[in-house]
């Protein structure tokens, strides 16, 4: 089946933001991140990431995708939620980071109003 995997690589890729994800009836959340591919483009610099499904390459584009990090309170497998500090000027706020390991999204949870995802290619 398609499907799309988010992968934190490192943690100098996990970011600190208000998210309420300590909040444990938050479900879903919305991932901004930047997309890789299984094909590479015609630019010999192109940057990469190795995952366990092969060799990904980076390309220019950030996407939107709606994911469930929940399931009745439950962190699903391949989440890590961690709270953050807390910043004076937003105390009543809740900051976090949201990590994933080799987490599967379907391909129709992409936000596409900018860019839209060829199934069969893998391509957006």
């Amino acid at each position: 089946t398609k499907k799309i995997v988010i992968y934190t690589p490192t943690d100098d890729a996990k970011k600190c933001w208000i998210s309420y994800a300590g909040n444990n009836e938050i479900e879903y959340a919305v991932v901004f991140a930047k997309w890789a591919q299984t094909n590479a483009n015609n630019d010999s610099k192109q940057a990469s990431v190795n995952t366990s499904i092969g060799k990904l390459f980076l390309t220019p584009h950030v996407v939107a995708t709606v994911v469930k990090i929940r399931n009745n309170g439950t962190v699903l497998p391949g989440v890590r939620i961690e709270e953050c500090y807390t910043r004076s000027d937003f105390r009543s706020n809740s900051f976090g980071t949201l990590t994933f390991t080799e987490f599967s999204a379907e391909p129709e949870s992409l936000l596409n109003r900018y860019c839209s995802l060829d199934t069969t290619t893998g391509t957006l």
